[in-house]
C-alpha cells in the first residue's frame, strides 16, 4: 500500500517581537497533521527561512544539530513503516519519539516499541513478534490506559477463536512485555498481566543419553544422513543452536575456541570450547565458505528422524535436542551452571537453570529406583 508523509521545519512566529519556537510539521496521507516541538526558541533574525537553519546564535551549531537529529528520527520511523507495510499514524510517531499524546492508543504505542526493538532482535524473531502485534490490532483500538482486566479477558477470548490455549501464551507474553514498558514510561497505571496466569506450559525438554549419542555416532550409510549425523553430533559437542552452527565460518575459530555472537540476539557473545571430535567434524568439510554442510532446519529434523528410526531411538529428534543434550551432559560431568550458560549464549543463568532441574529430577528417580536411603 502507498503512504505519503511530508515533513517541514517551520519558524512559528505568532508575535511581531520576542522569541518563537522552531517546530517540525508532519503531514501524513493528507489527513493527519502535527506540529512537533524541537525545543528550540529563537528571535526572528536568527532563523534563515531559505536554508531552514538557526543563524547568528551563540549555540547555533548545537541547535541545528538538535533539529537535524529529530528530523532523522522521524525519517527513520517513516522508512520502517514503509518497509514493514505498516500504515503511518501520528500517535505511533509521537510514541516512537517518546512524546505523550492525548488519545494515544495502546496499539500505536506497542507498534512503535516493536519498531524500536528491531535493532536488538534477529529478523525472524522480530517478524514473529510483528505477527502478534498485527493480531492485537485486529482485536480493536484500545486507549493506552484502557487495557484492564476485563479487556485482557476479552483479548484472551479473541485469541481462542483462532488458536489453541497453549498457543496464546506467546501472544500474551509479548503484549505483557510492552505493557510493562508502557507502565515504566508512566503511560499505564496498572498492568492486568500482574495477576493473570498465562495458559500453557513449557514443553518437556528432550535430551539424549550417552548410549543414544553413541548410536547416532555409529550410523553409517546414506551420505545425506551422514552429514546430518555430523551436524547433530557437532551440536551435542558445542551446544550451538542451529542458526549459529549454520552461520559458523573459519574466521570464528580462534585456537581451541569458537568465538562469535549469537545469530538470535546479535549481541550476546559466545566462547565455546572446541572439543577434539567437534574439530574433526569441521576438518571433514574444509574448503567451503562455512565450516559445516548447509541445510534447512526442517530438512535436518526430517533426516534426524530417519536416523532415529534406523538406530532404534524412540525420542523425537530435532536439531535443538543436540543443544539440550550438550547442556545436560555437561552438567552431569560437573561443569558449573554459569559456564554452561555462557557457552550457550544465554543472557541469564535463569534460562539455563531448567537443565539443572532436569538433572535433579533424574537423580531423584535414580535414587528411588535403586532404593538408596543412606550409606
Amino acid at each position: 500500500m502507498r503512504y505519503t508523509m511530508r515533513v517541514s521545519v517551520v519558524y512559528n512566529r505568532r508575535g511581531l517581537t520576542g522569541l518563537a519556537a522552531v517546530e517540525i510539521e508532519v503531514y501524513i496521507d493528507r489527513k493527519q497533521r502535527k506540529y512537533i516541538a524541537t525545543g528550540v526558541r529563537i528571535e526572528k533574525h536568527q532563523w534563515d527561512a531559505a536554508r531552514l537553519k538557526v543563524v547568528k546564535h551563540i549555540h547555533q551549531e548545537n541547535l541545528n544539530l538538535k533539529i537535524g537529529n529529530l528530523l532523522t528520527r522521524i525519517d527513520d520511523w517513516y522508512r520502517d513503516c514503509l518497509r514493514d507495510d505498516h500504515q503511518p499514524h501520528i500517535d505511533a510517531l509521537m510514541a516512537y519519539l517518546g512524546r505523550s499524546v492525548k488519545g494515544l492508543t495502546l496499539n500505536a504505542f506497542i507498534r512503535s516499541q516493536w519498531a524500536l526493538d528491531k535493532g536488538t532482535l534477529a529478523a525472524t524473531t522480530h517478524g514473529k513478534m510483528g505477527a502478534v502485534v498485527d493480531r492485537f490490532d485486529l482485536f480493536g483500538s484500545i486507549p493506552v490506559n484502557g487495557f484492564d482486566h476485563d479487556c485482557l479477558q476479552r483479548y484472551h477470548a479473541h485469541l481462542l477463536t483462532i488458536m489453541q490455549p497453549q498457543s496464546t501464551r506467546n501472544h500474551h507474553k509479548i503484549i505483557d512485555k510492552y505493557l510493562k514498558r508502557a507502565q515504566r514510561q508512566g503511560l499505564v497505571k496498572v498492568n492486568p498481566y500482574a495477576d493473570f496466569k498465562k495458559p500453557g506450559t513449557r514443553s518437556r525438554i528432550i535430551y539424549l543419553t550417552t548410549d543414544e549419542i553413541n548410536k547416532i555416532r555409529e550410523y553409517k550409510g546414506i551420505e545425506r544422513l551422514e552429514k546430518v549425523r555430523d551436524l547433530f553430533l557437532f551440536q551435542c559437542l558445542t551446544g550451538m543452536a542451529f542458526a549459529d552452527m549454520q552461520a559458523l565460518k573459519p574466521g570464528d575459530i580462534n585456537d581451541n575456541f569458537i568465538m562469535k555472537p549469537r545469530v538470535k540476539t546479535d549481541k550476546v557473545p559466545q566462547m565455546i570450547p572446541l572439543l577434539e571430535e567437534a574439530r574433526q567434524i569441521i576438518d571433514r568439510y574444509k574448503g567451503n565458505a562455512y565450516c559445516l554442510p548447509e541445510i534447512s532446519n526442517q530438512r535436518m529434523n526430517g533426516y534426524l528422524q530417519e536416523i532415529a528410526t534406523i538406530k532404534g531411538i524412540t525420542k523425537k529428534l530435532t536439531s535443538h535436542v543436540g543443544r539440550h543434550t550438550f547442556a545436560t551432559v555437561m552438567l552431569e560431568k560437573g561443569l558449573p551452571l554459569e559456564t554452561i550458560s555462557h557457552i550457550l549464549g544465554h543472557a541469564s543463568t535463569d534460562t539455563t537453570r531448567v537443565y539443572a532441574r532436569i538433572l535433579m529430577s533424574k537423580i531423584n528417580k535414580d535414587l528411588d529406583r535403586l532404593n538408596i536411603l543412606g550409606i
